[in-house]
């Protein structure tokens, strides 16, 4: 798996907009993945509301489903979660250490 973070040179003139200039400069890499972590967080507030008076969790098994477990984790830790399943004991030491 082939991952680019922050091409050296993204247009950022023309008739396309900003995301859709990134996503061609990174087309040689396969594709491109946008997380938004603002929605993340927004849903699982929603369900913490939800769960109310028991405790609401996160799964961030599997890379949190690719989006990246440190930075998912890091930003629901901010946001106020406090529990969080994994698949693994690795899974388990990289979130520990991110939050």
């Amino acid at each position: 798996m082939t991952m680019a973070s922050a091409p050296k040179s993204i247009p950022q003139s023309g008739p396309l907009s900003a995301e859709a200039n990134q996503a061609a400069a990174l087309a040689p890499y396969g594709g491109v993945l946008t997380v938004d972590l603002d929605a993340i967080i927004a849903n699982w507030r929603k369900l913490e509301k939800t769960a109310v008076p028991a405790e609401c969790s996160a799964v961030i098994k599997a890379d949190a489903y690719g989006c990246g477990a440190e930075q998912v984790s890091r930003a629901l830790s901010k946001a106020g979660c406090k529990t969080f399943f994994v698949a693994t004991i690795e899974e388990a030491r990289k979130v520990r250490a991110a939050v």
